[in-house]
């Protein structure tokens, strides 16, 4: 791997050639529209599903805490979530309580869910959508 040496000189020099008044300027979807066309930008950290999705493809976690971190951050009750993604209420309490582990399955279930969960659920309810998640959206027919 090759090092670049910074110096103070060519980071005021850096500085100085951005037009902050243009990017003061920008709208939020001006700036997610930016990040979406270039393939080298980091990704909207700041996006909770962001942040939940990179949490649950973790090996940190223990699956009953990935279970339970995708349904809080959508904002759903157990039986909530349970319903609207087909999981027996009593199977996710077990899951979430750690008395059950979900199998491989069950896991790609959750980390789907995690990715898309308006689109998950409407496949799941055979294009019934269930109310959308509070952070996902409207459902897509």
């Amino acid at each position: 791997m090759a090092y670049v040496k910074v110096t103070d000189e060519m980071v005021r020099k850096a500085l100085a050639e951005v037009d902050w008044n243009a990017i003061d300027g920008m709208a939020d979807e001006d700036i997610a529209r930016q990040i979406a066309e270039n393939p080298d930008a980091a990704p909207d950290t700041t996006d909770p599903l962001w942040r939940l999705r990179s949490r649950v493809n973790s090996d940190r976690l223990k699956p009953r805490q990935k279970v339970r971190l995708v349904r809080r951050v959508l904002g759903m009750s157990q039986a909530q979530f349970a319903q609207a993604y087909r999981i027996p209420l009593r199977t996710l309490q077990g899951w979430e309580q750690g008395t059950r582990e979900p199998d491989e399955a069950s896991s790609n279930l959750i980390k789907l869910i995690a990715y898309q969960p308006d689109q998950v659920r409407h496949i799941l309810n055979d294009g019934i959508d269930p109310a959308p998640t509070s952070s996902g959206g409207a459902g897509r027919p």
